[in-house]
């Protein structure tokens, strides 16, 4: 009786403080990276339904996914346009959710670079979604990486997502 106790707190400590392990995600020749949690599976391309995702990651449930997007602009997208970007995109997203609940609306820096970054609850063709959005300028284009939860209220960065958004990458060379 007197190793059980012991055993057992040692055990539970294992359990609830266990890294979930990661992966290498890298797209366009290795010039777009982040580490992705082994919760997250690729999406079959027959599955992907838009030609500008360079990247699709689900967990089993479905219910936590990651996209990567590649998409041309009307202008040249630059790293010194973000600013201006960031304040038309807010816009948008609170014109087509005035209901959100927003819990990031800012510039980050990420491994020396610049993102947008929005993180809100929201709902989506009657759907509570939770989602925390990075953009960047990329080659003249816009590189999205959408993080989404069918959890409303799943806490950003979620268990399967913190290690991308702590490591998203990109190199223009």
């Amino acid at each position: 009786m007197k190793t059980f106790l012991p055993t057992t707190l040692l055990l539970c400590a294992c359990l609830t403080s266990a890294p979930v392990p990661a992966k290498p995600l890298s797209v366009s020749e290795g010039r777009i990276t982040c580490e992705l949690s082994s919760a997250l599976q690729p999406v079959p391309k027959e599955e992907l339904e838009n030609p500008q995702f360079l990247a699709a990651y689900r967990t089993e449930s479905k219910k936590e996914v990651l996209t990567v997007t590649r998409s041309k602009t009307t202008q040249v997208m630059a790293l010194k346009d973000l600013p201006e970007i960031k304040a038309v995109m807010e816009q948008v997203f609170t014109q087509s959710q005035p209901d959100a609940k927003w819990f990031a609306r800012e510039l980050v820096t990420i491994n020396n670079r610049q993102w947008i970054h929005f993180d809100f609850a929201g709902t989506v063709k009657a759907t509570p979604l939770r989602l925390s959005i990075y953009v960047t300028a990329y080659r003249g284009d816009k590189l999205q990486f959408l993080f989404q939860s069918g959890d409303a209220e799943h806490d950003f960065p979620m268990g399967v997502f913190s290690e991308c958004e702590k490591t998203l990458g990109v190199r223009e060379e």
